[in-house]
This record gives C-alpha cells, sequence and structure tokens, in this order.
C-alpha cells in the first residue's frame, strides 16, 4: 500500500500517527511503530514528533514505511483498546476537578475492561487491552456482560454492577470518537442502539426511615456520627459534602450553609438553610475538647481537633447493628429529607429539587417516596374531598 502526501494525518495527540486509506482515517501508537521497525522507542513527546516527522516525510517521498512493518514480527500497530483507554483515565478520570473516589470506581471500571480476555483466531482469547480497538465487536461485549454475571450474579456489583462496567465501555468509545481513535462504535449499528442496559436492575431504591428508626439511629451513633446523622436529616446533603464543611462554609448571620462547587456531585455551589435543630448541633460542635473556638479552615465534622474524617462506613454499620436496623444506606437520609420536604404542605418538587440541588426534576421525583403514613393521610384528603362533592 502506497501513501500519498495528501494521505497523512495530523493526530492531535504527539504519541500517535495517522493517515488515510480508503477513505478512512487509521491511527497507530508511535511506541508500537518504533518497536516493529526495531527502532528506538521514544520516551518523550520531542522525541516521537521527530518520528512521527520522520514517517510523513518517508510517505511524501513515496516511501512505503508499512513495506518495513510487514517484515518485522509484529507488524500490527493499531491502537490496541488499553493505548485507547491509557489515554482516557489520564486525560479524562484523573484530572481535577473529579473527585478521588469517582476517579477510583471510574479507574476499576477501565482495568476490569482491559483484563476481559475474548475470542480470538484458531480458538485462542486475547485480553481486549490487546486487541485493536476497531475490532472490538457486538459480540465482544456480550461476552463481556455474560462473563461479569457469571462471576458476580447474586452478589455484590452483580446485574446493576454489569450496567455500569457497559456504561463506561459505551462513554469511553464516545469519547474515543471524539478525541479521534475511532470512527464507530459497537454500540450502535447504522444509528441503532445494538447493546441495551438491563433496565430490570435499575428500579429505584425506596427505603424511607420507619418509625422509631430515626431515635434509634441517634441514641445508638457515637457522638460524630449523631452530629452527622441529624445534619444529613436537617439538610439533604450528601455525605461527602458534610464531611467537606469547613467552618468558613457556615454562614451565621445569613443563616446558611454555603456548599462549595468542588465539594458536590454537580459542581454547582449552592446555599442550604440551617434550621433551629441543626444550629443547635453547631453550636456545640464549634470548640474543641479544650474549650478553644475551631478556626475557619477546620472541618466542621472533623473529629476533636478539627481533621477531617474521611470515612464513616464502620461507625455507620455499628451503629445500624446496634440499633436492629436493616438495609439502610446512609445515602438514604437524604431521601428521607426530600421526601419529608416535598410532604411539607404548600412545597413544590422545584422548591425540592434546589434545595437538593439537583440539575432537573427527574433525578429530583426518585428521590421522592411516600411514608405509609403519608398515604394514609392522602387517603383522608381524598375522603374529604369525595365527601364534599357527593353532599
Amino acid at each position: 500500500m502506497r501513501l500519498s502526501a495528501p494521505d497523512v494525518a495530523k493526530c492531535p495527540h504527539p504519541w500517535h500517527f495517522g493517515y488515510y486509506h480508503n477513505g478512512r482515517e487509521h491511527r497507530y501508537s508511535l511506541r508500537q511503530i518504533a518497536r516493529a521497525l526495531g527502532e528506538t522507542v521514544p520516551t518523550s513527546k520531542t522525541e516521537a514528533k521527530i518520528l512521527a516527522d520522520r514517517l510523513r516525510g518517508e510517505i511524501r517521498a513515496g516511501k512505503n514505511p508499512n513495506a518495513r512493518l510487514a517484515q518485522q514480527s509484529s507488524p500490527d500497530v493499531r491502537l490496541t483498546f488499553g493505548d485507547v483507554s491509557d489515554r482516557y483515565l489520564d486525560e479524562y478520570v484523573r484530572v481535577q476537578p473529579r473527585k478521588i473516589d469517582a476517579q477510583r470506581v471510574m479507574m476499576f471500571h477501565v482495568n476490569a475492561l482491559k483484563r476481559t480476555f475474548v475470542p480470538a483466531a484458531t480458538g485462542t482469547r486475547t485480553a481486549w487491552e490487546r486487541k485493536s480497538i476497531d475490532e472490538i465487536t457486538r459480540a465482544d461485549i456480550e461476552v463481556l456482560r455474560n462473563d461479569w454475571l457469571e462471576h458476580r450474579l447474586g452478589r455484590k456489583g452483580g446485574r446493576v454492577g454489569a450496567n455500569r462496567l457497559l456504561a463506561r465501555l459505551r462513554h469511553l468509545f464516545r469519547w474515543a470518537i471524539v478525541q479521534g481513535y475511532v470512527d464507530h462504535t459497537p454500540f450502535q449499528l447504522h444509528g441503532v442502539p445494538a447493546i441495551k442496559l438491563d433496565g430490570r436492575a435499575e428500579g429505584p431504591r425506596t427505603r424511607r426511615l420507619e418509625d422509631g428508626e430515626e431515635e434509634r439511629l441517634v441514641r445508638y451513633a457515637p457522638p460524630h456520627l449523631r452530629d452527622l446523622i441529624i445534619a444529613a436529616l436537617e439538610t439533604g446533603c450528601r455525605r461527602g459534602e458534610l464531611l467537606s464543611l469547613r467552618w468558613s462554609d457556615i454562614k451565621w448571620s445569613a443563616n446558611i450553609i454555603l456548599l462549595l462547587a468542588d465539594v458536590t456531585k454537580p459542581h454547582h455551589a449552592r446555599d442550604v438553610p440551617m434550621s433551629r435543630r441543626l444550629r443547635a448541633v453547631l453550636d456545640m460542635r464549634r470548640y474543641a475538647p479544650d474549650g478553644a473556638r475551631h478556626g475557619p479552615d477546620q472541618y466542621v465534622f472533623g473529629n476533636g481537633v478539627g481533621e477531617p474524617v474521611k470515612s464513616v462506613r464502620t461507625a455507620w454499620e455499628n451503629t445500624c447493628r446496634r440499633a436492629n436496623i436493616e438495609d439502610l444506606h446512609f445515602h438514604d437520609l437524604r431521601r428521607e429529607f426530600g421526601s419529608r420536604l416535598r410532604e411539607t404542605p404548600r412545597m413544590s418538587d422545584h422548591e425540592v429539587r434546589d434545595w437538593l440541588g439537583h440539575a432537573n426534576i427527574t433525578t429530583t421525583s426518585r428521590y421522592l417516596s411516600t411514608t405509609r403514613v403519608g398515604l394514609q393521610q392522602a387517603l383522608h384528603k381524598f375522603e374529604e374531598a369525595r365527601n364534599i362533592r357527593t353532599n
């Protein structure tokens, strides 16, 4: 195959080399090209640029670099899934202001994808990270899903975990298309979705506090967790938002908590009003055990000296066990608050949305869960209205 000068493609990334052939753009890893040609592998962007410029010069001079590649033992220098997924991690996942916990989840999914083995030629199997990304097919993804379910069905991360894994893969392909690494995604065939997630596994969680559970949580929780539980039930804030609060974020005169953009999930700052119950809790937490007032940079829900607390998972699980409460997540307290807020007379869904900091009303609706008492109250209102109409 001979490549003319117009066929040379300028790759946006310095570690890749590209060209057009038969109307399609091909992109290769410069490191793999160097290995295949038996040359020194570039270790800097400058060296990569020199190699890319030399290859372009050979193409413009009428030489065929592929002839030399064909003579080597490893002629396939196309971008592998591992090449692209590594760039995805570097350029999309491990970046600011993405939170560390979110990065860890994304990295777990991408690394799980790279380690997946799928059928290859002559009855062998190959890992995704060594497979050319433009050769990944719908069948490969179904193998991935089936393998995941086979090993995890009935355990944490089963059907829902498979959906999360495929959703990450779908986004990776979309990102790769925008970056120019591939020109198609196996998730679509001629614009029609070819792979669907399991909608049956995505039922919304509706757990709310039953009678007496709030009192038992507060009674059995250690002091630092007790105050955090009260704050969650009085504000609807996420656990990470509360643990990230500093005393400079408490605006006493305005009676609000200021949640900065870098601590919220949608990365949008918002104000949260303080109830009298919450103010009383914060008033008690303003002072360290030695009686000194905490400084503005110390953490509201930190330890006794204002240092950050990274996790309350063990304390939460122990508290639920002592309180004889089952299947309750800390995040359920956010739903409990949102549902209580919505059950308040003359409170609209849009007000609840703004308080919780949701981007749209659809997300808010997933949090609104009515208790049995609320249903009985609704029934009472319904019967009262019917009696008025019939009289």
